[in-house]
């Protein structure tokens, strides 16, 4: 089973994700699709704080957030943005949190090492810059 692991911050989730990322999870479980993502994803929603948009860092991948990662093995760098799976497209533009990529990166924080679980390897990623924050416009937090 692919697996991603987090070296060193906190997993910060947004309140007004939580309901739907449970939802998903629950609908992957009712048909029993079980993949090294959704195992992620169900660790993250576990372990994360919890917290109004207006009181997440500017920082935190969430979903809508445009990032910027490197591979570091490859020292190549991509820019997306992280989806509900609803929204993600076939393009390079979107990661879906049901990627093993996407569920690694949720709520992970600027400057976060991230080794992500891929093909059968394992891909060490930096979460670079949060380039947009959809609720950043909400708040002006400026």
């Amino acid at each position: 089973m692919d697996a991603s692991v987090s070296v060193g911050t906190t997993i910060y989730l947004a309140t007004r994700d939580l309901a739907r990322l449970r939802d998903i999870v629950a609908t992957v479980d009712h048909f029993t699709i079980e993949n090294g993502a959704v195992a992620s994803l169900k660790e993250r929603i576990a372990a994360a704080e919890i917290r109004p948009v207006g009181l997440l860092p500017i920082t935190v991948a969430t979903i809508g957030s445009r990032v910027r990662v490197r591979y570091v093995d490859h020292d190549e760098s991509m820019e997306f943005t992280l989806t509900f799976p609803s929204d993600s497209d076939d393009s390079d533009r979107t990661v879906s949190i049901l990627q093993p990529l996407g569920a690694a990166l949720l709520g992970a924080t600027e400057g976060e090492s991230i080794a992500v679980g891929i093909n059968g390897g394992t891909e060490h990623v930096l979460l670079e810059e949060v380039i947009y924050q959809p609720f950043e416009a909400e708040f002006d937090l400026e």
